[in-house]
């Protein structure tokens, strides 16, 4: 009787463990979790049955689990389990068209030609054969899961019945992935406690309302907006550059000191040049200081200009003025540039590269990383991250802000007591919810909410933020002065520009060169939107240090300062007024 006691007993106390944890037998781990692919994880049939961004594998028997969000990275294909493959930095399924994944998931290609399943979730779409099995193009051009109500769609998603069809929709105040179970594995509840010698909490469960007064700034309350397009328009601090819709060709003009431009020199454009290197079916751009970087759906990330801090990616120090490929198979679905650092979005992750004086790479440390290296967790998936300056920040899935870096003008949302004024972990910028795009200066930061309006934080030393002659700095985000509903922001060293739902332009803060579009001898600041003359039906919106730039029907056209030719116009001539852009 005693042997059985101490066999029962030793039975009772078999492991509990938690998802991402390594497991053999089912039974090992706690319910409702299931052991396949060596780990404990959630058991799927289809990828809504996952958290938003995950797919749903299958095993060697066909029987599917959730991918983990951190575990479930890889190299080489011998880093997977079996049958899973290595495809886009993911332990992947192999597919040959849609029909071979689970419902939900789309089979796209990786930059070395190899395909496998990924969640087409929120991906940008035309028709629905853009999207993945069950989901449709929804009318806001987004691939969404039907649902009749709340209970057919997954963790962190509402049934949005004021669309036709109904779709699941970001929403409400628990809004986000379920942050699953705490383990010692890293994937489970974010709750990154105080920052060493900060005292400052990350904010992961703050509320996501803001105060009240917010919606005053707003001219119609009834106005939704979706997220900011995929940037083709980019600047550096003074160098610009864009695809020619006509043809698609990617062209940089502005300085070119250390090679940002692109085309194998050093010298200097004042018109629209091609960029070198052959790169074709470029869907997404980004700019930082001095470097420049292109995403290329069949040829993968690239960087050129600027590499002595790593941001070029390539595991090298050093400047190149050719494109050249960043270290992985990395498909990002948002890449974004900073004074000497380079992010991107891959699979809800945020990845960064480069230099990490003040934590801005965000893996919690200040040490350089000339190689792709994943942020310390977040509190759900991302879906955009822009790096301006020292300084990251992340939109998250559910409508929230983290950032992380510099800290010293409050552009993290946090005031810091003592030195040093950085955090190298994400923190939740309290006071900001439903956004649905971010943009940084050079020492502060704005969202904009889905609503069109615009909240702003951090410096207000040339009136960045908007919102009078103030002259306040602050840490908590408030809204700028009244303009109408914004649909794309851009931001730079200290101006910020709006493109609002009737394609004009609004900009406010440093006027000095012209970039707000104002003569910045009679007006060197802006304190409130200011209307820019000159400009409607505006497509597109970008900000360098002291110019602006926007696409329009006719083509691309930018104003403000002009010492290296970043205007395109064939000039080093300063002007407020949009002049368009010359094309070689």
């Amino acid at each position: 009787m005693v042997a059985l006691a101490v066999i029962a007993s030793a039975c009772s106390a078999r492991p509990q463990l938690a998802i991402g944890n390594e497991c053999e037998l089912a039974t090992q781990c706690a319910a409702p979790l299931v052991c396949r692919l060596g780990h404990c994880r959630d058991e799927c049939r289809l990828n809504r049955d996952c958290r938003v961004g995950l797919v749903c594998l299958r095993d060697d028997r066909g029987l599917g689990a959730c991918e983990l969000p951190e575990q479930d990275r890889c190299a080489l294909s011998s880093d997977c389990v079996a049958p899973l493959v290595c495809l886009m930095g993911h332990c992947s399924e192999a597919c040959m068209n849609d029909v071979d994944c689970p419902a939900g998931a789309r089979c796209v290609t990786d930059t070395s030609g190899g395909t496998g399943c990924r969640d087409a979730f929120m991906m940008r779409c035309e028709y629905n054969s853009d999207c993945g099995n069950v989901l449709i193009c929804a009318p806001d051009g987004v691939c969404r899961e039907q649902c009749h109500t709340n209970r057919d769609c997954r963790d962190g998603l509402v049934c949005d019945t004021t669309m036709s069809p109904t779709v699941c929709v970001i929403g409400g105040a628990d809004a986000g992935m379920d942050a699953g179970t705490p383990d010692d594995t890293g994937v489970g509840p974010i709750d990154m406690g105080t920052i060493a010698d900060a005292g400052m909490d990350t904010g992961v469960d703050a509320p996501l309302s803001i105060d009240a007064g917010t919606d005053a700034a707003m001219t119609d309350s009834g106005v939704t907006t979706g997220p900011a397009p995929v940037p083709l328009l980019v600047a550096g601090s003074d160098h610009t550059c864009a695809t020619r819709a006509a043809d698609g060709q990617l062209r940089c003009w502005g300085a070119n000191t250390v090679g940002q431009l692109g085309d194998g020199t050093g010298m200097g454009r004042r018109v629209a040049t091609l960029v070198t290197g052959t790169l074709v079916n470029v869907t997404m751009l980004a700019a930082g200081t001095q470097h420049s970087c292109a995403y290329s759906t069949s040829m993968g990330l690239y960087c050129w200009g600027d590499g002595t801090a790593g941001q070029i990616g390539d595991g090298l120090m050093s400047a190149r003025a050719n494109p050249t490929h960043v270290m992985g198979t990395l498909a990002p679905s948002w890449i974004s540039a900073g004074h000497a650092h380079t992010c991107a979005v891959v699979g809800g992750l945020v990845r960064c590269w480069g230099s990490n004086t003040s934590g801005q790479i965000g893996d919690g440390s200040t040490m350089t990383r000339p190689m792709p290296t994943t942020t310390m967790a977040l509190a759900a998936a991302a879906v955009e991250v822009v790096a301006r300056a020292d300084t990251t920040c992340a939109r998250l899935v559910d409508g929230r802000v983290q950032c992380w870096g510099d800290g010293s003008y409050g552009q993290l949302g946090v005031d810091f007591p003592v030195a040093p004024m950085y955090s190298a972990t994400p923190l939740v910028v309290a006071g900001v919810s439903s956004a649905e795009e971010i943009v940084l200066g050079a020492d502060f930061a704005c969202a904009r909410r889905v609503d069109g309006s615009v909240l702003c934080w951090g410096s207000d030393g040339l009136r960045q933020l908007g919102d009078g002659p103030t002259n306040t700095t602050r840490v908590t985000p408030g809204p700028t002065s009244a303009m109408p509903p914004a649909v794309e922001l851009a931001a730079a060293l200290g101006h910020v520009c709006a493109r609002t739902t009737t394609g004009d332009v609004y900009c406010w803060g440093d006027n000095f060169g012209g970039q707000g579009g104002r003569d910045g001898f009679v007006t060197p600041t802006l304190a409130v939107p200011t209307l820019v003359a000159g400009v409607s039906g505006a497509t597109e919106l970008i900000a360098g240090d002291n110019h602006t730039c926007a696409r329009v029907a006719a083509g691309i056209v930018c104003w403000g300062d002009n010492p290296a030719g970043q205007l395109g116009d064939g000039t080093i001539s300063p002007h407020f007024a949009p002049g368009p852009v010359m094309w070689l």
